[in-house]
């Protein structure tokens, strides 16, 4: 018996098909928690220098005549200051003449000053950056609370 062959249908031309809308999927990023870089806390001091006069004074609660604050290193008076940017001790040394209060930086022959407390307080002339720099920010007396820079607003702001 024969089988019979089923007719092939022919191909009818169909519409084209409209065109697809692509739809945009963002692709999938891996996301990795980022850890902020440490920084050291900046001193405003340091870069935000004011010149102007200053006045110090002594916080012992005396006020004597003469009082001599230490303005050179030696075994009695050790005046170091400790850097955390080159992690070290560095020597300080008041010198009239040089530009800054660190013994490694000065250079050539040194005049040596003397910083002389009378009554009790000293008037720095702003002039005297290094020594004002060297008082307020590197001293170890100031850090100590010997000795203090005279701050009107601070007590106004007491008083309020």
């Amino acid at each position: 018996m024969a089988t019979a062959k089923k007719p092939v249908a022919k191909a009818t031309p169909k519409a084209a098909p409209a065109p697809k809308q692509e739809t945009w999927v963002e692709p999938e990023e891996e996301v990795l928690a980022t850890i902020p870089e440490y920084s050291a806390p900046t001193e405003t001091k340091k870069d935000e220098w004011v010149i102007k006069d200053r006045l110090y004074e002594l916080k012992t609660g005396r006020q004597p005549l003469v009082f001599t604050i230490p303005s050179m290193h030696s075994a009695k008076h050790p005046l170091l200051y400790f850097d955390e940017e080159k992690g070290y001790e560095r020597e300080l040394r008041y010198a009239t003449n040089q530009r800054s209060p660190f013994v490694d930086e000065q250079e050539g022959p040194a005049t040596l000053g003397r910083i002389v407390m009378r009554n009790g307080i000293l008037r720095v002339p702003k002039e005297k950056v290094v020594l004002q720099k060297m008082l307020s920010l590197y001293h170890p007396y100031t850090k100590a609370g010997i000795i203090q820079e005279y701050s009107p607003e601070a007590i106004a702001s007491n008083e309020v």
